[in-house]
């Protein structure tokens, strides 16, 4: 069913309207003409009205308001017609008479609708409602000053008194209602309401000119103004008859602001006009009414800057350290940028899962203030989230400098739930203006810091290349435990006399499918950043078990761990059930660790060692001589074993420095009744010095490199049968 008016049905009711007005602009010295104002005006007069009511019966949205105005115009044409017929036929009505009844009740009526178009659909807000009231009032203050000499000359007995103000009222009403409605609405759903609003203008503007003309006796039936109602009254019809469009969400713009301006201004100019003539207390009432409505918004209006405010800078602060977030980042990529540093946390994830989450904010929180004390007033510091921190630079800033800075600073000891913990950083740099280039730059810097371990990267274009090798092989990793593409090689330890093989370490290496064997350095970072790193040593663990019980040398399998792996309460024991499963003692396994390892937590540490220790199982301190450990560790630590880092022994005869660490560092551990491993022995001159300074067992290339199982198997036996 149609649901808008045919152009041809709102050309008629606007053809018969303006037809009316021109017929009254050239008859109207005439006086009163039975067919002109009439029949014709009651025509169009009750057009509109039956149009809304049509519109009604259609249904829809409008479908309300289109009953409330209907009933409302017709309600006005049936006072018209009494108001005619009075005047054919020379009648005296009474005070009030039918007529004004009639005309009257359009008022109400007219406001409910506009009241209902303008909560169509719309849950309206407070701050809304203080707008439509203030934009109401100041338009009724507006049109009472308008009306003074009506409402000023108001007199006689009581029943004219209240006849005679009720179309003012009514006005004031209208103009009210239409202003407080533009101004809920803002920019929203214009179309109706702008038609509507026209069409009250019209209709408030005969009301008013008509007012003016009976106080001063001068308003006679038959002339132009006559036209102004129904013109008034079809241009709402047609309002009504438009398709309804779903409203906008409303904007606080300068449009809005207009509405609180224009009102103060209206009622501080009626108060000063009235400030030298006689003026009703009405007006004077809605002028001060207005200014204290305009009072009331300017203090909502600043309550709400003020939260806009706080929003804006919540917005963009990261709630847990103070510092900007990703958001105020990018917000500064139109300043000067000179260059990035990408900051992340080694071994966050493993702090936060073995001692919680509230300890991972608090190591967090301390973090973002040492980066803060190291960082330039000019400089901009941002947690982009976890444990990744971003530093903008100005130009000219010495890159390098202020990172070696940042990564002291960090990696000084703190205490976080009662220990005192050791965290170091990995940090890629880039140079540049451009915001998100330094960011995707910066990162790849920054994962290549943690594969190789060196703390501090800067960007090369190399690195970006690697980038999309690095992302496949991070998605590879799930397949890579699925389906066992782990495999290990086995470097032996060897008897520095003898040369015999006594032990021999277990290393991890990626059988890909597509890119043949991957080297840990090729993936070890990745599985960290993927959280792997626990999966990982249990796959490890259950190879080198699964393998010790299967060839038969009797040789030691020893594994290394991880920080993780030494906070995880529930390793020991299932270390020994995995040991049961297979059948082995607890001699078949070794354990390394490195000294690094043991800062983060040094008593969770002792404790899972001393538990591995009761089990049997040998403990060796890996890569000896290049972490921080304090000789307290050697003394409290329940482990076996030290194994000297091969930066100290493959140069040790070219370096006597490296020759006093490594024959101190012997000394040392017997003197507390460990045994030493020497790694990197590359030479047989090597060999020589570390039998002459009594190192008990040695490990390097000079033996072999690592081997598969069977190969090691071979080499094994090859050096049994030269014995």
């Amino acid at each position: 069913m149609l649901r808008s008016l045919p152009r041809a049905g709102a050309a008629a009711l606007l053809a018969a309207s303006l037809t009316y007005a021109v017929v009254l602009v050239l008859t109207s010295s005439d006086g009163y003409e039975p067919w002109r104002d009439g029949w014709l005006a009651n025509v169009v007069l009750a057009a509109p009205g039956i149009a809304c009511l049509v519109r009604a019966a259609l249904g829809g949205p409008q479908r309300p308001a289109a009953l409330l105005l209907g009933l409302g115009m017709l309600s006005f044409a049936a006072g018209n017609v009494v108001y005619v017929a009075a005047i054919r036929l020379e009648i005296e009505p009474p005070v009030p008479s039918p007529a004004d009844i009639g005309y009257l009740a359009f008022y109400p009526l007219a406001c409910a609708g506009a009241l209902v178009i303008m909560r169509r659909g719309r849950a309206l807000s407070g701050t809304a409602w203080l707008d439509g009231l203030l934009g109401a009032v100041g338009a009724a203050t507006a049109l009472a000053a308008l009306l003074n000499p009506v409402l000023s000359g108001l007199s006689g007995a009581a029943d004219g008194l209240i006849v005679a103000g009720a179309y003012p009222v009514g006005d004031l009403l209208l103009i009210a209602m239409l202003a407080g409605s533009l101004a809920i609405q803002g920019p929203r759903d214009r179309g109706t309401l702008t038609w509507l609003a026209v069409g009250l203008l019209c209709f408030t503007t005969a009301d008013v000119v008509y007012a003016l003309r009976v106080t001063d006796s001068t308003y006679a039936i038959g002339t132009p103004l006559d036209a102004l109602w129904s013109i008034g009254m079809t241009v709402m019809a047609l309002a009504l008859w438009r398709p309804v469009k779903p409203p906008r969400a409303r904007r606080d713009s300068a449009a809005v602001l207009a509405v609180p301006l224009v009102s103060t201004a209206t009622a501080v100019g009626v108060l000063l006009w009235a400030t030298g003539r006689p003026v009703p207390a009405l007006t004077v009432g809605l002028a001060v009414a207005t200014l204290a409505l305009a009072a009331a918004r300017t203090a909502v209006a600043f309550y709400q800057l003020r939260r806009l405010a706080d929003a804006r800078r919540q917005a963009r602060t990261d709630e847990l350290t103070g510092l900007a977030n990703r958001r105020a980042l990018h917000e500064h990529a139109g300043r000067e940028i000179g260059a990035l540093l990408l900051v992340d946390l080694d071994g966050f994830k493993e702090i936060n899962d073995a001692l919680g989450h509230e300890a991972g904010d608090a190591l967090l929180r301390e973090v973002a203030l040492r980066l803060t004390s190291r960082a330039g007033p000019a400089d901009l510091i941002a947690r982009l989230g976890g444990d990744e921190f971003a530093i903008v630079l100005a130009s000219g800033a010495d890159t390098s400098l202020v990172a070696e800075r940042l990564r002291q600073r960090i990696g000084e000891p703190l205490e976080v739930g009662g220990i005192t913990l050791r965290i170091s950083a990995s940090i890629g740099i880039a140079e540049g203006s451009d915001l998100a280039a330094l960011l995707r730059h910066a990162d790849l810097a920054m994962y290549e810091a943690k594969r190789r371990r060196s703390g501090t990267e800067r960007f090369a274009t190399a690195l970006e290349r690697d980038s999309r090798q690095r992302l496949q092989t991070s998605q590879d990793l799930d397949r890579a435990f699925e389906r066992g593409e782990f495999v290990l090689h086995y470097q032996p330890k060897c008897d520095a006399g003898s040369g015999a093989p006594v032990a021999v370490e277990a290393l991890v290496r990626w059988q890909h499918p597509t890119r043949g064997l991957l080297f840990p350095d090729a993936f070890l970072g990745l599985i960290e950043q993927r959280g792997f790193t626990t999966r990982l040593t249990d796959t490890v663990l259950a190879l080198a078990v699964a393998q010790a019980r299967a060839w038969d040398v009797e040789l030691p399998i020893a594994v290394n761990l991880t920080a993780t792996d030494l906070l995880d309460e529930g390793l020991p024991a299932r270390i020994d059930r995995l040991l049961a499963a297979h059948g082995l003692p607890a001699q078949a396994l070794e354990l390394e660790i490195t000294e690094g390892l043991l800062l983060t937590d040094p008593a969770g540490a002792t404790r899972t060692l001393a538990e591995l220790r009761a089990l049997g199982i040998a403990i060796a301190v890996d890569d000896y001589g290049t972490g921080y450990s304090s000789l307290a560790y050697l003394r409290d630590l329940p482990v076996d074993q030290l194994k000297i880092d091969r930066s100290f022994v493959t140069d040790l005869l070219a370096h006597p420095r490296n020759a006093a660490i490594v024959r101190s560092t012997v000394d040392l551990a017997h003197s507390l009744e460990l045994g030493v491993v020497a790694e990197g022995v590359e030479d047989g001159a090597t060999l020589e010095a570390l039998r002459e300074m009594g190192c008990e067992w040695v490990q390097g290339y000079h033996f072999t490199k690592p081997l598969p199982a069977d190969a090691l198997v071979r080499w094994h036996r090859a050096f049994s049968l030269s014995s």
